[in-house]
């Protein structure tokens, strides 16, 4: 079991003592990340890690309204065998609603700071995403653990994910160390696991072979892989703005974009993580999958034809009304992001369309979404918006030239474009 760093700090603690302002730390240790900053409210922190403190490894535990199975989290990381081996351990609480959240996690925390290098979050709601990226920010270690507040790792977890990693000749941002996951009963706990009571396995996941092509069209790694902070820090974070989930797929596809291929080594042998099935994972998406994955195409819309693309956005328009509830609540959070707004724009501009005479009308609301999302989208975005808005203007007087105008040069830069709106609303300028 690991304790370096730590000292005896027998202080009596009350949160009050332990608020720290993000803002005030110090700039060169805050990496640029595109999407931890767009929240600008400041978490109350705890914590017995000083500034100068480094470890090789740091866990980042999100967590929202998982009272019942932490404790089982945090037993399953306190028993790392791994004395040569330093980490840190931080706690995100995402503004959790259960009753006593705060004064349990404050009990957690001081149980276990004489033990370990701990650190506790305590954030406004803003979504898992946000939740591992401040987790990220705050954490002092070349290699990031996430993991999630119901799951369990492996006593030697950490010590044969140390191993790999010094087994390899030349260390680049692309390593990524994976565990075997084996899936658990709902009530498992840490106990369970040490006692080796079979009955709680509910099998393993295979995890598949990597194929920089096919993570495009499903998700190969698990939320629980290990990572350098360094890449994380240069693809901008998880993306928030991922309210129905798939951000572990978001991740590793924007990973593998960015270092040109990433590497996944997966230790062999005994599955060494444990991830809890319960009722109702993940079952919006299930039974909405190709919304969601609409969704993700527009978010990762170079990954994909341009005609799959606009079949997406088209699909959302029609389809969305389920989710603007969910969408809204993000832009409270996340309210400069144009990719919510532009999700927005297309449920009100389909919400009139007549798909019969391929028209849309009422579209005031539209547009004021169109006009957000484009104040505030970054370049390889902007053809989307604009696509839309111009078609959805096309009917209007006072908008018409300009409309043509814009969609005449889109057709410029591309012209399958021009034949695809000719084909899918039988439009032509």
């Amino acid at each position: 079991m690991l304790s370096s760093g730590s000292a005896d700090r027998s202080t009596s603690y009350h949160l009050d003592h332990y608020t720290t302002i993000v803002n005030n730390s110090n700039k060169d240790e805050i990496p640029e990340n595109e999407y931890l900053h767009t929240n600008k409210y400041h978490p109350t922190i705890l914590s017995n890690v000083s500034p100068n403190d480094s470890f090789q490894f740091s866990i980042v535990i999100p967590h929202y309204n998982q009272l019942s199975f932490i404790q089982s989290t945090m037993d399953s990381v306190f028993n790392q065998k791994c004395d040569n081996v330093s980490f840190q351990v931080t706690i995100v609480d995402d503004g959790s609603t259960e009753w006593n959240t705060k004064e349990k996690l404050l009990s957690l925390f001081k149980h276990y700071e004489q033990y370990l290098n701990i650190t506790v979050i305590f954030n406004r709601n803003s979504g898992l995403s946000f939740s591992r990226n401040i987790g990220i920010e705050n954490s002092r270690a070349e290699w990031i653990l996430p993991l999630d507040s119901d799951d369990m790792i492996d006593s030697t977890f950490l010590l044969k994910s140390w191993t790999l990693i010094k087994e390899q000749d030349e260390l680049q941002n692309n390593i990524i160390i994976i565990p075997g996951l084996r899936y658990i009963d709902y009530k498992s706990t840490f106990a369970h696991l040490t006692q080796n009571v079979k009955s709680i396995e509910l099998g393993e996941w295979e995890i598949p072979v990597w194929n920089a092509n096919d993570i495009k069209y499903r998700n190969l790694l698990h939320c629980s892989g290990i990572y350098r902070k360094s890449l994380w820090k240069s693809i901008g974070g998880y993306n928030p703005t991922l309210w129905f989930g798939w951000e572990d797929w978001d991740f590793w596809l924007r990973a593998d974009r960015a270092t040109k291929g990433i590497k996944p080594l997966l230790i062999k042998g005994e599955p060494l993580f444990n991830y809890r099935l319960k009722n109702g994972m993940h079952s919006f998406c299930k039974e909405n999958y190709q919304l969601c994955f609409s969704l993700f195409q527009t978010i990762h819309h170079t990954e994909y034809s341009i005609e799959d693309v606009i079949m997406a956005q088209k699909y959302i328009g029609i389809h969305g009304q389920s989710i603007k509830s969910s969408i809204m609540s993000k832009i409270k959070v996340f309210s400069d992001n144009s990719i919510l707004h532009f999700w927005m724009a297309l449920i009100y501009q389909y919400a009139q369309y007549n798909s019969e005479t391929q028209k849309f009308s009422n579209i005031s609301k539209a547009n004021d979404y169109y006009t957000m999302a484009l104040d505030y989208s970054p370049n390889g975005v902007t053809w989307q918006i604009i696509l839309q808005k111009s078609l959805m203007n096309l009917g209007s007087v006072n908008n018409y030239l300009k409309s043509k105008k814009d969609l005449l040069q889109l057709y410029e830069k591309n012209k399958q474009l021009e034949e695809l709106v000719l084909r899918i609303y039988d439009v032509s300028v």
